[in-house]
């Protein structure tokens, strides 16, 4: 039996939004809203000025991470427990500030290798591993396994070996992808930091934005997800429009600082 996936994110959130719900107490509905509207405006802020407030929020989340780990290893070897969680949400917050630019070029050069890949993939790869599946369920070799010991790894070395049969120097444009998009990514993060600091704002903005956004939609005017979701693929068209808006702002913002700093006045000698 094979189940397609339908590839809709707003079917997977009104389904999420549903268990929500049903693990809630009726009293306790508006946690949820309460939520996703704060998530949806911390989205919108970001979307706005997030090439601003990146390394504050990088420094944010990593203190309370770090916090979070001091508090685990406290428990564990029996510290105090609030020094030992301040101790560690401020080493975090400092080593946030500290590396921001490196954990910023290393987080673009992770996310430029990870969109060339899933271009590669569904460019070149799908087409091939449709393939795969239709002649396996044809002649009756793929099947659901007989037991819970089959292992999934077997079915994955198969697929790997029938896409580096199909795919000519597979390994070799795999390696050649991660290996260009990770430096294209720590160049643009180490040399360009407001550009990626732009990309990083409008990327994560845009993604708290919709997804806390078609939540609330979905809870209090479904008739609105419906509507959404019959677009089809020009739904996508209203998301890549507001993450190029996201990004236009941001970079636009950044240069408007250096104009205002280049058109500010000297200052008056002093009088002899």
């Amino acid at each position: 039996m094979h189940i397609a996936p339908t590839g809709d994110p707003s079917e997977l959130l009104r389904l999420a939004n549903q268990a929500l719900m049903q693990h809630l107490p009726s009293s306790e509905s508006w946690l949820v809203a309460t939520i996703f509207g704060g998530a949806a405006l911390l989205g919108l802020v970001l979307m706005t000025h997030g090439a601003r407030l990146a390394v504050v929020m990088s420094a944010l989340v990593l203190a309370v991470a770090s916090g979070a780990g001091g508090g685990a290893l406290a428990t564990s070897f029996g510290l105090p427990l609030w020094p030992t969680v301040g101790v560690a949400a401020l080493a975090g917050g400092v080593a946030a500030v500290v590396l921001f630019r490196v954990m910023l070029a290393g987080s673009m050069g992770v996310c430029i290798a990870l969109a060339g890949l899933t271009a590669y993939a569904t460019t070149t790869l799908l087409p091939h591993l449709s393939t795969y599946t239709s002649t396996g369920l044809e002649a009756g070799v793929v099947s659901l396994p007989d037991s819970a010991a089959a292992s999934g790894w077997a079915e994955l070395g198969a697929i790997w070996a029938h896409l580096a049969a199909k795919v000519p120097a597979l390994q070799i444009s795999l390696a050649a992808i991660v290996l260009v998009g990770a430096l294209a990514g720590l160049v643009v993060g180490w040399l360009l930091p407001w550009a990626a600091r732009s990309v990083w704002g409008a990327t994560l903005g845009t993604l708290l934005f919709l997804v806390a956004g078609i939540a609330l939609l979905e809870q209090f005017f479904p008739a609105a997800t419906e509507w959404l979701r019959s677009l089809g693929p020009w739904g996508w068209s209203i998301v890549a429009a507001l993450w190029v808006s996201s990004l236009l702002y941001n970079l636009l913002s950044g240069k408007r600082r250096t104009v205002l700093a280049v058109a500010e006045p000297a200052p008056a000698p002093a009088a002899a």
